[in-house]
């Protein structure tokens, strides 16, 4: 098994703890505070003593209806860092294993974007995938479960490292 970390942000009422806590592969799970500061420490230093092959990354969206954003690119400033996975085969690999998934336009301006911007600028493997919150997700299991597939077939994505 590859060394993967798969992170979300803590909280009772976020779904991207909630998923992360179902996913039953073997890798490592990170949650992260909400707090900027305290998040870039724990993501650097984790990254660096578990140095992943890859990090998923997961975020909830509330304008996002039963459906997962996968996110090309975070931006902090004026800088903008892509990352070197290829997001249209993720896209197709979550979409295949039967949960909508479409190419997003930006990450925003919250915790999210700041944490995808630390892990991008790590230089390591990563991918931030947005998913609804709960009242938004009427499938949580299909959202695992596509995720599951997604790390299965990590070794299969491109990237550009």
């Amino acid at each position: 098994m590859l060394p993967i970390l798969l992170t979300a942000f803590a909280g009772t009422e976020n779904t991207s703890a909630m998923v992360l806590q179902a996913i039953e592969r073997d890798c490592r799970k990170l949650l992260l505070p909400a707090n900027d500061a305290d998040a870039e420490e724990m993501l650097k230093e984790t990254i660096r003593a578990e140095q992943p092959v890859c990090v998923i990354m997961l975020g909830q969206k509330p304008v996002i209806c039963d459906k997962i954003a996968v996110e090309p690119s975070a931006m902090i400033n004026d800088t903008v860092l892509h990352t070197p996975m290829d997001c249209t085969m993720i896209r197709n690999l979550l979409t295949q294993a039967g949960c909508k998934a479409y190419l997003s336009k930006g990450c925003g301006n919250s915790a999210c974007n700041h944490a995808y911007f630390v892990c991008l600028r790590e230089k390591v493997n990563c991918i931030f995938l947005h998913i609804p919150t709960k009242e938004n997700l009427p499938r949580p299991e299909a959202v695992v479960s596509a995720l599951e597939a997604l790390i299965d077939g990590l070794g299969g994505i491109p990237c550009m490292l």
